[in-house]
């Protein structure tokens, strides 16, 4: 099942466990927010529960203790505490909301609509800013899947195609790499909504609902990903009342995306967190900031240089992580592409974003990438790190962030971008 709030509520079951007596005067339902789509109920009765409603409307089993007009609330399965204090009305809780390392400000008020019987909880909680709609295109072997955003009041216009960056990262940008379910582009589906715009989001081949597309993996090519993003290019815009699509793309999308472009109805490329240096280069600097022996790192340079030149190695472990023979192929299909030289391909007008708080792609590679790009508009967002939060400087808490879901998008973020998609809008 998938996690849900910051990096861990999990919807386990309808019916609360079981806590101590509530106190009379605080039972009733009591709603707060994390972020504007991120809705919660704190239900408190003969049971205790919290219950995040835009993402299941389940809930997830609490408990309570209570010492005056102070409680603290705890989901302990998941490492989260909230820790409150009932206002002099008694109509409001406010205090922390904490997951793991991080904390919130919250407030719940008193009070939250009841759905009528059989009716979805998620439903009638809170006024829906979009409708999210499963869609599919054809995969070849299977198809592939994704969802639709549409705004509630929809605006005739560009659309925004987001694709994910490398690994097994689904629509949502969740991996299924322990500790990578940021929720990223959920969340960012939700912005673009909130201000009018549809956008798309989908499961990479291979991944979660397009699993069965799926080829094997040898025969997998950077080029496989390309036509992907393209055919997802095409069929959005085909979308009523979209003008044209706009492709976003993160990491390794972000070098998918002006090929993509190359082949679909576009009006815009959107960069985030791309390379602006070939991809061994980046991926050595990954390496060695991760302490490895020297003799790894050698290996690792000499497989790169190997692969960039065609040659193979099925002598490499198949338990490799990195560079097991059967991702190989796909590895030297990307090595020689030039990011430079394919954003500087792009017809269209171009955005490239990047955070100064990125531990896997630097500043540098934005400016190279812009330097390619003359016309371009840079931005580069203050404290954004690479699942475009804000987060902490030191490297482990900056990766912790990866598995927060609830933490809200790097101020500025969703500014760039809407501004930059209103700006391609035909006239």
């Amino acid at each position: 099942m998938r996690k849900i709030l910051m990096g861990g509520l999990l919807a386990l079951a309808t019916i609360a466990t079981a806590a101590a007596q509530s106190p009379d005067n605080l039972k009733g339902d009591w709603t707060g927010a994390l972020t504007p789509q991120l809705p919660l109920i704190l239900r408190i009765g003969d049971t205790v529960s919290l219950i995040s409603v835009a993402q299941s409307g389940a809930p997830n089993p609490a408990t309570l203790t209570q010492t005056g007009g102070h409680i603290i609330v705890e989901v302990a399965a998941f490492n989260v505490k909230i820790d409150a204090t009932l206002s002099a009305d008694g109509k409001q809780l406010s205090g922390d909301f904490q997951q793991n390392a991080s904390h919130r400000p919250i407030t719940f008020t008193r009070g939250a609509p009841v759905p009528p019987a059989g009716a979805s909880l998620a439903a009638t909680a809170t006024p829906p800013l979009a409708r999210d709609r499963e869609v599919s295109i054809d995969g070849g072997r299977a198809p592939l899947f994704g969802a639709l955003t549409t705004p509630v009041q929809p605006r005739p216009g560009p659309a925004v195609l987001f694709i994910a960056g490398s690994g097994p990262t689904d629509r949502d940008s969740n991996s299924t790499v322990p500790g990578t379910t940021p929720d990223t582009f959920k969340l960012m589906a939700a912005a673009l909504a909130d201000k009018g715009v549809t956008s798309l989001r989908y499961d990479k081949r291979g991944i979660a609902k397009s699993s069965p597309a799926m080829v094997a993996e040898a025969n997998l090519r950077f080029s496989t990903y390309v036509d992907d993003a393209a055919a997802w290019a095409r069929y959005l815009g085909a979308q009523p009342g979209v003008s044209c699509v706009v492709i976003l793309g993160h990491s390794e999308g972000a070098l998918i995306a002006p090929l993509a472009a190359q082949d679909s109805p576009t009006c815009g490329v959107i960069s985030i967190s791309g390379m602006g240096r070939p991809f061994d280069v980046v991926l050595m600097e990954q390496l060695r900031a991760q302490n490895l022996p020297s003799a790894t790192l050698d290996q690792a340079s000499a497989i790169l240089a190997g692969l960039k030149t065609g040659k193979l190695f099925p002598e490499i472990p198949a338990t490799d992580p990195l560079f097991r023979p059967s991702v190989q192929p796909y590895l030297a299909s990307e090595l020689n592409i030039d990011p430079r030289a394919a954003i500087a391909a792009v017809k269209t007008p171009v955005l490239i974003l990047q955070g100064d708080n990125d531990i896997q792609v630097s500043v540098q590679d934005a400016r190279l990438l812009a330097a390619a790009r003359p016309d371009a508009r840079l931005v580069i967002v203050p404290g954004m790190n690479h699942v475009l939060k804000i987060a902490p400087t030191d490297r482990a808490g900056n990766a912790a962030t990866y598995a927060e879901p609830a933490r809200p998008l790097a101020t500025g973020l969703m500014d760039a971008i809407t501004t930059f998609v209103a700006s391609v809008a035909p006239r």
